[in-house]
């Protein structure tokens, strides 16, 4: 007798669909063939946008990258830049303390 046991869905690959490149958008991720941050695409899902109005205001984008935001940007949060001061390239300052006249 042979028993089918259900398998939980796989996670979707975002390989295929999310791409990271210093040349677009400083890195953050984006949609392949987009420039659509998958960050922002997660945000609007939070905040309670339907999938069909941010395909109607990002037409390159599928229904499948619209699910897929939310649980890439869960597992991949974006990170600050390291900030560079502006002082970063210069000698610290040496001061000489000096007695005042008492």
């Amino acid at each position: 007798m042979k028993m089918i046991l259900d398998q939980p869905e796989r996670p979707p690959e975002p390989n295929h669909l999310i791409l990271t490149d210093p040349e677009i958008l400083s890195g953050d991720p984006v949609f392949r063939g987009t420039r659509v941050p998958v960050h922002l695409i997660a945000e609007l899902v939070a905040q309670g946008s339907h999938p069909g109005e941010l395909i109607e205001s990002y037409p390159r984008l599928t229904a499948e990258m619209i699910r897929l935001a939310p649980i890439f940007a869960a597992a991949n949060p974006l990170r600050a830049p390291k900030r560079k001061l502006p002082w970063h390239d210069q000698q610290p300052v040496h001061r000489a303390r000096r007695r005042l006249r008492d």
